[in-house]
């Protein structure tokens, strides 16, 4: 069956054949190789609809208008971590409650609708974000050791809740090292996890495989928020020719490959690439396809025929990202198919213009500002041009007379957002393109 998950929304994506494998927990206790990452996924919670009742009911709330109407921000603890919780006009909770990390405490600060919850975020955070960063670092520490699923397992809509409770562990760890500045340790890590066969044996079972491929895809991820873009390209195209890894998985390899070409200029490249993919990916007809799917392969085919020089091709597969957004289908996973890749398409294609239109839809989302930090003076991407394309996207936002709800980050957040943004906004673009402010 095809089916394509997100390895780290909303950075690179990827695609799997999924063999209907059940997850496999492993509870064997390990030793902690190094100090590492984050928090378990908090319990679903039950919610009354009575306005006053539930997470929300005897705490300060921040009420921010939406499309959709309005809705309430408030801070509850689960199991004494603090997190935060979507409330409806009924009372009733929306989604899950979402563990308060690094950048999502960030982004509240950032966001001036979200002013009532700023003393309460900062007395989380303490000092510069220490006392949040060290809190998430021993219940990574705590994860890691039992081997238990960690913090971006809370939805199936994440690669990692496909994988094995030691592999999700591992994975978090790699990515809350790299975010706390420890590159080398993260690397190491996932070196020494690597699914590999048992002795005397040349083969691994099919859940180990994806075991294998995610550790992967997210050493080349870390590579690439890192700059270390050739490096980057190296391991998927290692990646894509591991001999241990069934041919229809190792296609994830190429759609981020095919991404990663795409954002560094290398048109011709991704192109192939992503035509690759789509040849392997099987028929449309497939019933287990994620609705959506097609937005994926689109806005990599739109970026690299731009950088050809082929215009009328590119606008008619952006014409297929633009499309109304398609329902989550309830198998698996889904693909983050609105903001992310309309904000990581308009920055690959140079459009300011589009890119002043994501970044302008803040009632759009029932949730904080997403880019709350993207837009703040210190941002830091992958690729540093695409600073030069959101200034320009603001300038262009403030002609229309369009006011972000954004302010900016008080001064002793900044170290603590340039560590934690790689994660919360891992967005490339291709290099260097001519903007008009």
């Amino acid at each position: 069956m095809s089916i394509i998950v997100s390895l780290m929304a909303p950075a690179a994506f990827a695609l799997m054949q999924a063999k209907g494998t059940p997850e496999v927990l492993r509870s064997d206790a390990k030793s902690l190789p190094m100090p590492v990452p984050q928090v378990i996924p908090p319990d679903r919670m039950r919610v009354l609809r009575a306005p006053g009742a539930g997470p929300c009911g005897r705490t300060g709330q921040a009420r921010v208008v939406v499309d959709d109407g309005a809705v309430s921000f408030c801070i509850t603890r689960i199991e004494g971590r603090p997190a935060l919780v979507t409330i409806d006009a009924n009372g009733q909770q929306i989604g899950r409650a979402t563990e308060l990390e690094l950048p999502t405490a960030l982004a509240i600060l950032a966001d001036i609708r979200l002013e009532p919850l700023w003393p309460e975020v900062e007395t989380i955070l303490g000092e510069g974000g220490a006392a949040l960063r060290d809190a998430q670092l021993a219940c990574g520490r705590e994860a890691y050791r039992r081997g238990r699923a960690a913090s971006l397992s809370r939805t199936r809509a994440t690669m990692e809740s496909m994988n094995g409770a030691d592999s999700r562990a591992t994975l978090d760890m790699a990515r809350v090292l790299d975010a706390a500045g420890q590159l080398d340790e993260a690397l190491a890590l996932l070196d020494e996890d690597l699914p590999r066969p048992r002795e005397g044996r040349e083969t691994i079972s099919d859940s180990r495989q994806y075991d294998r491929l995610s550790n992967r895809l997210r050493y080349a991820q870390l590579l690439y928020n890192n700059r270390r873009h050739g490096e980057a390209l190296a391991a998927l195209e290692a990646l894509e020719n591991d001999p241990l890894i069934a041919a229809d998985y190792r296609t994830n390899a190429t759609v981020n490959r095919a991404a990663f070409l795409a954002e560094l200029g290398r048109g011709p490249e991704a192109l192939a690439a992503i035509d690759r993919a789509v040849a392997m990916f099987g028929s449309p007809s497939d019933a287990y396809r994620i609705e959506g799917s097609g937005r994926q392969f689109a806005w990599i085919r739109a970026c690299a025929l731009h950088l050809m020089g082929r215009a009328d091709e590119s606008a008619a597969a952006m014409a297929v990202v633009d499309a109304a957004p398609e329902r989550f289908s309830g198998t698996w996973a889904s693909v983050p198919t609105t903001s992310s890749i309309e904000f990581r398409a308009a920055l690959c294609l140079g459009d300011v213009d589009r890119l002043a239109d994501v970044l302008g839809g803040f009632n759009r989302y029932g949730y904080p500002y997403p880019y709350a930090l993207v837009v703040q003076a210190g941002w830091q991407p992958s690729i540093l041009a695409n600073r030069d394309l959101v200034t320009a996207a603001l300038r262009r936002l403030e002609r229309r007379g369009v006011s972000l709800p954004v302010r900016p980050l008080p001064d002793s957040y900044l170290a603590a957002q340039a560590n934690w943004q790689r994660h919360l906004t891992g967005f490339g673009a291709a290099e260097a393109p001519s903007v008009q402010p």
